[in-house]
């Protein structure tokens, strides 16, 4: 365990007392309740999850590719250590993984890969598989869009993958001109074709192309829930009567650490009244272990 985080673990009074509730409950503006209901049953959500493609690397088809290449590599032993890309142990090589440590628990090891294993092979979790879009409430969407505007369902065509073809820039000046030139140069320019009204066809969801004619949640959607007030009321209520139980000395040791910007145990001491060389040796932090604890004892006290 590092200094800092035992320090701060023997300390959670003193952070706790920072961090306290003071005031009227601010409202938050929610129907949201900020107490956790903890209404879920282990046996329920033992096993409900979410399905992700398995990531296999390198792939069926790269081992195939590389098979077909025809390039073998053997050691002194005979064994197959390399074909085309792909490389194989010959017993002796470890890979950083993990394993079940002594107590049970996951722990980083290096795991020697057996004569033959593939090396550099990986088995991840990628892209969520599922969710997204109820495909009946997206055409249902675009039905009423459509009726609407008055326009007729197109299907939307999805945009060509490969390499963009991208010109030179020109200005509005040099269009015009290399428009008239064109102009004069078609003796019979072709029929004009008026496509019918349409709506985008950038997505697959047509409300995507009008964001202000969604619902959307406000600030007011509803007031602080009774349960969030509750509890606000009775932190505040433990931390006064907590506050009330400690001496004149703890509370201004408090005040001095969290408000009054002191940066050493020696600040914290000459604030006291203590002497600069007693303040500085173990005054300041005699003070400080003194009030922490005695607010420790105090909360448990009111909040049994």
């Amino acid at each position: 365990m590092t200094r800092h985080k035992s320090l701060a673990s023997a300390m959670s009074a003193l952070l706790a007392y920072r961090n306290r509730p003071e005031g009227e409950p601010v409202p938050v503006k929610t129907n949201w309740s900020l107490v956790a209901s903890n209404d879920n049953e282990p046996e329920v959500v033992a096993d409900m999850g979410y399905e992700r493609i398995q990531l296999t690397t390198p792939s069926v088809a790269e081992i195939m590719r590389q098979a077909a290449t025809g390039d073998v590599e053997r050691n002194e032993s005979g064994q197959v250590i390399r074909i085309g890309r792909l490389r194989f142990s010959n017993g002796s090589q470890v890979e950083r993984g993990y394993k079940t440590g002594p107590g049970g628990e996951v722990i980083a090891a290096e795991i020697r890969m057996p004569a033959g294993a593939m090396l550099g092979c990986q088995d991840r979790p990628h892209t969520p598989v599922g969710g997204g879009d109820n495909p009946q409430e997206v055409t249902a969407s675009n039905t009423y869009f459509n009726d609407m505007f008055g326009v007729t369902p197109r299907r939307r065509i999805p945009a060509r993958k490969g390499k963009k073809r991208n010109g030179p820039g020109f200005g509005h000046a040099e269009a015009k001109a290399l428009l008239a030139e064109a102009y004069a140069n078609t003796p019979k320019l072709p029929p004009i074709t008026k496509c019918p009204p349409g709506l985008p066809a950038a997505g697959s969801r047509i409300a995507d192309s009008f964001v202000g004619m969604q619902k959307t949640g406000k600030g007011d959607t509803g007031s602080t829930a009774w349960e969030s007030i509750a509890t606000a009321l009775v932190d505040r209520e433990i931390w006064a009567e907590a506050l009330a139980e400690l001496s004149e000395r703890d509370r201004k040791t408090l005040d001095t650490v969290v408000h009054g910007r002191a940066r050493t145990y020696e600040d914290v001491g000459l604030r006291l009244g203590q002497g600069k060389e007693y303040a500085r040796r173990k005054g300041g932090k005699l003070a400080i272990d003194a009030a922490n604890d005695n607010l420790a004892s105090a909360l448990n006290k009111f909040a049994a």
